[in-house]
């Protein structure tokens, strides 16, 4: 028995030291540092939201259903930076709220908003891909109901940053994180409202990601065994079957970021067409080929052909799934990372009803507005269509060029058709 009561003292007065540790004045190196690192953020936060941005709104195709869903993301980031990060350094440098009552409650409105969209959008693109990948027949995912996704994943934002306005919690400033947020420490009602804001905007979407994510990757598993099993069906004349690359095709319709002079219709009727013959072809297990200029020599005997093969398409197999390995992990550790600190320091300050130290509390919410950084990285600029499209803005030309680059990111505007087998074999990097 005393040894609980001693226990409780204790934690007493750890909670009363933090209270007061909160309470004291940043100082100046306190102020710099963190000013700093919150420049830094902005700097390339909207830097890269803005120049994706641009890429996908300057592009003839930009409608297509992944590059609507990646816009409802990089929007929801660009506004994040420029709405919130701004006023989050002015506080850290005055080391108080300046901007009153009205905005402290509208910034923390928008914060909610824009944050809850974010996570969604993330969401939205993953399930997006588990369809085109994992499920290419079960649904369809169109630009129509991309659209209807983007609206509903907003308006559900948006209600539910609407409870705080009408008491179910409040929006107010936070020393810590130098922003208007919720208060995660009140009690009643309020803890029942960031229970569920905490399930709708971290928990759930973490779920979802890591299983679609998941299947994802084993889909590449899959395909990788597929292709080395069916080696030995191959036909003698050297030509690579066409229903291996089922995987590498779903990867370049996801990645069709910035073709010029391509319209969606035309590549939704393409791929869909080229997709059911893949898909059938691959649950029968017979295979249907394509003619090919680049057959293995004549002098090889049967054997080493069929062994060549099986090289080709193990190490064709091993890239898939090793890039595919690759954009999976940063995706998920991005988000488990960069979210997981502040959840758990919130929820800490959930049920103990205190604050947490000041400067761990800036530290996690500062990760979390790294996602705004990190997203229009994994999701922007790891499609090569889209770092083509970035290099061809005349602000990016004029940098290569000062460089001496120019000439080796100038890019026609129309489509260079290559050949059927650079094609698939360039389909492989796509997304991957």
């Amino acid at each position: 028995m005393d040894n609980e009561q001693t226990l409780k003292a204790i934690q007493e007065d750890y909670l009363k030291l933090i209270e007061h540790e909160n309470q004291r004045a940043r100082g100046q190196a306190e102020k710099n540092i963190e000013s700093l690192l919150m420049g830094i953020l902005f700097l390339v936060s909207f830097l890269a939201n803005a120049t994706i941005c641009t890429v996908l709104l300057q592009s003839n195709h930009r409608q297509t259903a992944s590059n609507v869903l990646l816009l409802s993301l990089i929007l929801a980031n660009l506004l994040i930076s420029v709405s919130l990060i701004p006023f989050n350094i002015a506080s850290v440098i005055a080391d108080e709220w300046l901007f009153g009552t009205t905005w402290c409650e509208t910034s923390g409105f928008l914060v909610n908003t824009l944050f809850s969209g974010s996570n969604l959008s993330i969401v939205a693109i993953a399930i997006h891909r588990y369809y085109f990948v994992v499920k290419p027949l079960a649904l369809k995912i169109d630009v129509r109901r991309a659209h209807f996704i983007v609206g509903f994943l907003w308006f559900s934002s948006l209600t539910c940053a609407v409870p705080p306005l009408f008491g179910w919690n409040s929006y107010a400033y936070s020393p810590g994180k130098a922003h208007c947020t919720l208060m995660w420490k009140s009690g009643g009602p309020a803890l029942f409202y960031s229970i569920y804001y905490s399930l709708w905007c971290f928990l759930i979407p973490l779920l979802i990601i890591l299983f679609v994510y998941k299947s994802i990757y084993n889909k590449a598993k899959k395909q990788r065994k597929l292709g080395t099993m069916a080696t030995g069906k191959f036909p003698t004349n050297g030509h690579i079957p066409r229903a291996a690359s089922l995987q590498s095709i779903d990867n370049q319709q996801l990645a069709c970021g910035c073709f010029p002079k391509c319209t969606s219709q035309t590549q939704n009727n393409n791929f869909y067409m080229q997709r059911n013959q893949i898909v059938s072809s691959v649950s029968s297990t017979s295979f249907s080929f394509e003619s090919s200029t680049q057959s293995l020599p004549g002098r090889l005997n049967v054997q080493q052909r069929k062994e060549a093969l099986r090289r080709q398409v193990s190490r064709h197999s091993s890239v898939i799934q090793q890039r595919t390995f690759q954009s999976v992990s940063a995706i998920v550790v991005s988000f488990i990372v960069c979210l997981s600190p502040y959840f758990f320091i919130n929820w800490w300050s959930l049920f103990s009803q205190s604050s947490p130290h000041r400067i761990l509390d800036f530290l996690t919410s500062w990760l979390y507005l790294i996602m705004t950084a990190v997203n229009p990285v994994t999701y922007g600029y790891s499609n090569r269509q889209i770092r083509r499209a970035v290099k061809r803005l005349p602000l990016a030309k004029r940098f290569f060029k000062a460089h001496g680059r120019g000439r080796a990111y100038q890019m026609d505007a129309t489509i260079y058709k290559k050949p059927a087998i650079s094609q698939r074999n360039e389909a492989l990097e796509h997304d991957s």
